[in-house]
This record gives C-alpha cells, sequence and structure tokens, in this order.
C-alpha cells in the first residue's frame, strides 16, 4: 500500500536509542567527559528501557487505524528510515526538524562526537504513515500507554522530494548510506 500524498509522519520514542546505549557501552570513559555517570547507566539501558522493540507501538496504533507505511528505522539513523519510506512507497515529504523527538542532552554527544543524530542508528523509534484525520488519536493512544509519540511531517507528491525544514528553511534531507556511529566506534 505505502505512504499516502496527505498522510501524516508519526515517529515514537526518540532518536537515537540504540545509538547512545552503545556509545554507553563502548565509549563510556569518554562520555564521562560530556555527560554524568547516570545519565551513561540511563543510555546504556535503553536497549531494556524503552527498548528498542516496536511491536507495542504498532498494536496501539492498529487499534486506531490502519497506517500507510510503518518503518523501524535501524541504521542509517531516522533519516535513511524516512529516505526509505519515501522511496519504497514512491511519494516525497516533509519533515520539520524541530518535531523530531531527540533523547534529552544527548546534543552534547552530537557536538562532541560531530555526528547527526539523524543519521545514528535509531532501533526502537517507529516511523509511520498514517491518515492525517487520524494522526492526533493514534499520538495520544501511544502517549496515554507511556510511549512518547510525534507528528513530524507529512507525505508530498514525488515532485516535492524529500526535504527537511530546519529554522524556517527547507532543504533536501541528507542520506546516510554509512551510519554515523562509524565516525566514532
Amino acid at each position: 500500500q505505502g505512504a499516502r500524498h496527505g498522510d501524516s509522519l508519526i515517529v515514537t520514542k526518540a532518536i537515537p536509542l540504540e545509538a547512545l546505549s552503545i556509545l554507553a557501552r563502548e565509549k563510556a570513559e569518554e562520555l564521562e567527559k560530556i555527560v554524568s555517570k547516570t545519565t551513561i547507566a540511563r543510555w546504556r539501558n535503553f536497549v531494556k528501557r524503552p527498548g528498542i522493540g516496536v511491536l507495542k507501538d504498532v498494536e496501539l496504533t492498529m487499534k486506531v487505524t490502519k497506517p500507510h507505511a510503518m518503518h523501524d528505522p535501524t541504521e542509517g539513523g531516522l533519516s535513511m528510515g524516512l529516505y526509505e519510506m519515501a522511496r519504497a512507497s514512491g511519494v516525497g515529504l516533509e519533515v520539520y526538524r524541530d518535531r523530531i523527538p531527540i533523547v534529552r542532552g544527548a546534543d552534547r554527544v552530537f557536538s562532541y562526537f560531530g555526528v547527526d543524530p539523524m543519521g545514528l542508528i535509531a532501533s526502537g523509534t517507529l516511523l509511520m504513515a498514517v491518515a492525517q484525520k487520524d494522526a492526533e488519536r493514534v499520538v495520544s493512544t501511544l502517549e496515554r500507554a507511556g510511549i512518547p509519540a510525534a507528528i513530524v511531517g507529512s507525505v508530498k507528491s514525488k515532485k516535492c522530494g524529500i526535504n527537511i525544514i530546519e529554522g524556517g528553511k527547507k532543504r533536501p534531507l541528507r542520506i546516510y548510506e554509512r551510519d554515523e556511529i562509524t565516525k566514532i566506534l
């Protein structure tokens, strides 16, 4: 079926859960220069809490509506997930960078290592395209169940391309063929 023109794009939880969990295990000593040991311990546990599975996210969404497209972005991050969804569906996308949920406090880590969170392995996040009329209900259903969710953009015609809007400026979404974590590990 695929994402349809006019659909809303929803992202669950936050990015990049798995990348931060990996870094907390592999680069803990270096991370201690940037964030607290408590934060590192919490990130290390991201594979369990909130977890890197998306089954509950899917089940709750299916109680509200049937999404037109779903994707669990992994390598290449949310950016690659958005690209893959658009390509598979034959559509364009418009995504608002400031609406994308990013793990709180992780921005210092991204700056320190010189990586873009949009290109970091994002297991645990679910990307969905749902009918615009159902989007708010999906978000509220997920949030009532303790799963953060946000409407981050919309599906456009293919000719519009795959774009991100940041600071009021629209530009083509950067695609990460190689996951950004490879710059660190």
